[in-house]
């Protein structure tokens, strides 16, 4: 649902962009980290699936987590250019 959201206003919900990529990035490495320890020695149908439903898991969230980090850069640009406009716009004040 966070990803959701923050495609559809990123500049919105920019504050929740480092929370999302750790979070991302945690899940990663605990899915990763599940892999490697998990007993997969067995050749049965529920070791196969259980590993191509974990490696399908850490795709999408490798996927999901470069996605979030164009976001990211993209949103950073804007507020930079937005903080620039302000600046630049200001009255200037005229002391007698």
């Amino acid at each position: 649902m966070m990803a959701l959201f923050i495609c559809i206003d990123s500049v919105r919900y920019k504050e929740y962009l480092p929370l999302f990529i750790s979070g991302k990035a945690i899940g990663i490495v605990l899915m990763l980290g599940f892999s490697f320890f998990s007993n997969h020695n067995d050749l049965s149908i529920t070791a196969n699936t259980s590993l191509i439903r974990g490696m399908t898991f850490i795709i999408l969230d490798l996927f999901s987590l470069a996605l979030i980090l164009l976001i990211k850069k993209d949103v950073d640009v804007t507020s930079a250019e937005t903080s620039n406009k302000l600046i630049q716009t200001e009255p200037e004040t005229e002391e007698t």
